[in-house]
């Protein structure tokens, strides 16, 4: 069975009714920081499992989330960062890796 995931960043404080909507769907939300609000963090792991890094934004509240994790779903590694400077050359085996920061949507296959 596929598992559908929610890839999300730098939300800023802000979760729009169409965006949990569709998140409401997911499996499991992966957001790769800036949250900027401990209260859209709690909304999202509501809905579903998060996974989740510490963004440049997050405050005092955050310094319990890493800057960066790997993790598995269904048997596929994933990394994840909030800057695309902090993703390593060397994977480690991840096969995907997640960023945020730039605000900019970002898709490269090697």
């Amino acid at each position: 069975m596929a598992v559908k995931a929610g890839v999300m960043a730098d939300t800023h404080g802000l979760l729009r009714p169409q965006v949990l909507d569709l998140l409401k769907t997911c499996d499991v939300i992966l957001h790769a920081g800036d949250f900027d609000d401990p209260r859209v963090y709690a909304a999202l792991e509501a809905i579903a499992p998060l996974y989740a890094v510490r963004g440049n934004n997050d405050g005092a509240w955050a310094q319990a989330l890493p800057d960066s994790r790997f993790f598995a779903l269904e048997g596929v590694t994933f990394f994840m960062a909030h800057e695309r400077g902090r993703i390593p050359e060397d994977l480690a085996g991840a096969r995907i890796a997640v960023f945020g920061h730039s605000h900019r949507y970002f898709e490269q296959t090697a």
